[in-house]
């Protein structure tokens, strides 16, 4: 189990991209944003929480394909860590960094990619590669 200085110091969740070995964090939190401001609230992350500053982003569609399918893990260990971790939903569009001029790519557990004007807003999390 975790020790509640643990639960107070953590800021990410770390999982597994399927297949190529690599390793991210998601952000323990998320927003609804703008494209344009998804990208600025995940670079800015590290600042947010106080720690490990550099290299959260908003990733590619492939990237968030894996996290959303991986929800189920990933919002165990959330709920593991308790206040302040906010589940990844099955109801929501999640902004990638993937773009087709003048939308993006957003993702969604059950409708899958799709693109949307840049203006939306949709629900965004800063991911760190490890």
């Amino acid at each position: 189990p975790m020790k509640e200085w643990q639960k107070a110091a953590a800021v990410a969740v770390i999982f597994a991209s399927a297949g190529d070995g690599e390793w991210f964090g998601v952000g323990l939190n998320e927003s609804t944003l703008s494209w344009a401001d998804a990208s600025n609230y995940c670079t800015s992350y590290g600042v947010a929480v106080n720690g490990y500053t550099g290299g959260w982003n908003l990733y590619s569609i492939e990237i968030i394909e894996t996290l959303i399918r991986a929800k189920n893990t990933v919002n165990a260990a959330f709920s593991k860590i308790g206040t302040g971790a906010t589940s990844i939903s099955d109801d929501d569009w999640y902004w990638s960094s993937s773009q087709s001029e003048p939308s993006s790519w957003a993702y969604h557990y059950v409708e899958g990619r799709n693109s949307w004007n840049t203006s939306d807003e949709y629900k965004v999390r800063a991911i760190r590669r490890f």
